[in-house]
């Protein structure tokens, strides 16, 4: 990306991996990270869902969610 991003305060960056985009839809992961929880509660929430699906063969998953910038 040639053009920075300006963050607000309260914006979360996510860094996550394959296994994670790959295992749920794209709504789901927002509704997790959705709310006033914090970071560590969401990141967990998210990896219960993905150790809870059905899917047969399952990726690793890694998410990294960091806030506060300002």
């Amino acid at each position: 990306v040639d053009t920075p991003i300006r963050l607000r305060e309260k914006d979360i960056v996510v860094l996550m991996s394959d296994g994670i985009y790959e295992g749920m839809d794209w709504k789901t992961i927002e509704e997790l990270l959705a709310g006033r929880k914090k970071c560590q509660q969401k990141a967990y929430e998210v990896i219960e869902q993905i150790n809870a699906g059905s899917r047969e063969e399952k990726d690793n998953a890694s998410i990294v969610l960091v806030e506060g910038f300002l």
